[in-house]
């Protein structure tokens, strides 16, 4: 499954200048690119210097009575529009929680 992840703070500061820029309509605020799950666990796993055995499986292999598009990546195509900027790519969303997490996890420890 291809989807595009975004990270909620960087979302909320798009839909924050939307509203600073009275961009009235309806605006899809997604993380700019496309990845599948598997995609975004191993860059996830890379990114925090982990290196588990995963392999990719298909969506066939967990049966669902929910069904859901193979494709459901979006795009923020209206924002440039209005003279806005898309929120980050998808990449640097998780880069951002993965280096919040970091700094959440150092004071938590006290050191």
């Amino acid at each position: 499954m291809t989807f595009s992840p975004s990270y909620a703070p960087h979302v909320a500061c798009v839909m924050l200048d939307a509203i600073a820029a009275r961009a009235y309509g309806t605006h899809h605020v997604v993380g700019g690119g496309a990845t599948t799950w598997y995609a975004f666990a191993m860059r996830a796993f890379e990114a925090s210097s982990l290196q588990p055995v995963v392999e990719p499986v298909s969506y066939a292999a967990f049966p669902s009575a929910v069904r859901r598009p193979l494709y459901s990546a979006l795009a923020s195509i209206s924002l440039p529009a209005a003279g806005l900027s898309p929120a980050r790519h998808w990449e640097a969303g998780l880069d951002a929680f993965l280096e919040e997490r970091a700094k959440r996890r150092h004071l938590a420890s006290g050191v």
